[in-house]
């Protein structure tokens, strides 16, 4: 008999209702020329929290649209009892944890980025394919025989890259879809009768659903920043002291999580979403920026692990 519990689970790691771009495409994360250098030394992106990005209504956007998605929804009331329930614990990860993301474009070529997020142009765009993985670094390693002890409290997931979705509609669609694999999962007529009821039906369900949260709410996105054409990796850490680092900024200390490399032995098939040591990233072309000098980014890329990384050039004439 098909576990429809299972397909739902599933579901709420894959979010097939989000779109993502072909495994081929490269995607585009904009930085300065020291931000290179720091990426390329270091295997790493620091990425901050949903409260550091550019839109005001950060998360807002998915969080009403969840909200009336359940509004929507029609299923029991022991359906929506349990629903509530696992959006309640998911926005408690969310809040307590924080969502970080690491942003970049599908347009490797953007006038509108350069200047925003390139040092006005002056810095580059790291090409990474969109099916490449990345995973959380951790500040000290992990030992699976302890610290799986008390695992229902430890939330750490990192998604592939998804696009981020701006019309209305296709928003609406997606919160919906988020309800209904956690409505299903909240029916108990359709528990596997080789498990408990509460094991599935309310056990894996906290534990899955926060992930899926999370990045559904961070991939709705107000309508006025689809030029962008953003994709998105998101991180969701609650074990602050293992994954969270402190940044200073001019605007204040940040909290910010590393994400590095994953081997590709592992890149498919892994028990956690971290590495105990930084691992070479996914690069596969460095973009320079109009109004940058190629030989400053030969420069960075000599003598590294990336220096046969292909080189190109913008293409916009902008001084």
């Amino acid at each position: 008999m098909r576990d429809v519990h299972t397909d739902a689970l599933l579901g709420l790691m894959d979010l097939p209702f989000i779109d993502r771009p072909a495994p081929t495409t490269l995607v585009w994360h904009y930085t300065t020329l020291d931000g290179l250098a720091s990426i390329l030394q270091s295997h790493t992106f620091w990425i901050g929290s949903s409260t550091d990005m550019n839109d005001p209504l950060e998360l807002t956007t998915g969080r009403n649209a969840i909200n009336a998605a359940l509004l929507a929804a029609d299923i029991t009331a022991t359906q929506r009892a349990r629903v509530e329930a696992y959006l309640e614990r998911s926005r408690e990860v969310a809040d307590a944890a924080e969502v970080f993301i690491l942003s970049a474009s599908t347009d490797g070529d953007s006038l509108s980025q350069w200047r925003a997020y390139a040092s006005d142009g002056k810095g580059v765009a790291i090409g990474m394919p969109a099916g490449s993985r990345l995973d959380l670094l951790e500040s000290f390693p992990f030992d699976a025989t302890t610290d799986l002890q008390g695992a229902g409290d430890i939330n750490q997931f990192v998604s592939p890259w998804r696009r981020v979705t701006y019309a209305p509609r296709k928003q609406a669609r997606s919160a919906a879809g988020l309800i209904e694999l956690l409505a299903t999962l909240a029916d108990p007529s359709q528990k596997d009768p080789s498990l408990s009821g509460y094991l599935f039906n309310d056990l894996l369900p906290l534990a899955y659903a926060p992930a899926a949260y999370a990045v559904v709410v961070s991939q709705l996105k107000a309508s006025g920043y689809k030029d962008e054409r953003e994709v998105r990796i998101v991180a969701t850490a609650t074990d602050t002291a293992r994954f969270h680092h402190q940044q200073d900024t001019p605007d204040g200390a940040r909290r910010k999580v590393h994400l590095t490399g994953i081997p590709q032995a592992t890149q498919v098939q892994r028990p956690t979403y971290s590495q105990s040591a930084a691992q070479p990233l996914p690069i596969a072309e460095i973009r320079v920026g109009p109004k940058a000098g190629a030989d400053a980014v030969q420069a960075i890329l000599q003598g590294s692990s990336y220096s046969a990384l292909q080189i190109s050039r913008s293409t916009i004439q902008y001084r």
